[in-house]
C-alpha cells in the first residue's frame, strides 16, 4: 500500500563566457565567468487509500550558491584606448540561497485505461547577481493542476488532457542590453 523513493542530486557548472560585440561600429566586450553549485535532496511517498486512490506527498531540499567575476570593457582595439579597454562594469558577485519545494497529489484510477489526477506543487529557480552591486531574487511557482490520463485503441493511443493554474513570484526573464 506505501512506497517511497529517496534521492540526491548534485550539479556543478563552470560558466565562462566572452561575448564581443560592436555598438555603431564601437567595441564592446563582456567577460562573464561563473561558477554554479546546485544540490538538492529529495523524497517521496505513494500511499494506496484504496484499489481506485492514491495519495502522493513528496518534499525536495534544494541548495544553490554562485560565485563570479568578470567585467564590461569599452574600445578594445582603439588607438588611445588600453589594450583591453576601459572597464565601465564590474560583473562579479556572490549570492546563496536554500529552499524548500513539494507536491501533493490525489490519483484516481477510473478503470485500467482512466486516470484522473489533481495535484498542488511548489517549484522555484535561484536567485542570483548580475554585477556586485545587482542581484536578483529567487522566482517561485505555486501550480496548481487537474488532468485525465487515457489509454485507447488497445493500448496504441495515449492521451493527456489538462487544466493548470500556474502563480508566479519574482518571474525573472534574461535581457542583454550592452
Amino acid at each position: 500500500r506505501f512506497d517511497w523513493i529517496l534521492g540526491a542530486y548534485y550539479q556543478r557548472n563552470v560558466i565562462d563566457v566572452l561575448i564581443l560585440t560592436r555598438e555603431a561600429g564601437f567595441p564592446i566586450d563582456i567577460y562573464p565567468a561563473n561558477r554554479r553549485t546546485t544540490t538538492g535532496f529529495f523524497a517521496q511517498g505513494n500511499y494506496q487509500l484504496s484499489e481506485a486512490w492514491e495519495l502522493q506527498a513528496g518534499a525536495r531540499y534544494s541548495t544553490y550558491e554562485t560565485a563570479g567575476a568578470g567585467g564590461v570593457f569599452i574600445g578594445s582595439g582603439i588607438p588611445g584606448f588600453p589594450p583591453g579597454g576601459i572597464p565601465v562594469a564590474d560583473l562579479s558577485g556572490r549570492y546563496s540561497e536554500n529552499k524548500v519545494t513539494g507536491k501533493v497529489a490525489l490519483n484516481w484510477q477510473v478503470d485500467h485505461r482512466n486516470l484522473a489526477y489533481l495535484f498542488v506543487a511548489r517549484g522555484y529557480k535561484p536567485g542570483g547577481f548580475n554585477s556586485v552591486t545587482s542581484s536578483f531574487q529567487p522566482e517561485t511557482v505555486l501550480n496548481y493542476e487537474l488532468g485525465l490520463k487515457s489509454t485507447l485503441a488497445g493500448g496504441r493511443v495515449r492521451t493527456q488532457l489538462a487544466a493548470f493554474y500556474n502563480d508566479y513570484s519574482d518571474f525573472q526573464f534574461a535581457v542583454l542590453e550592452p
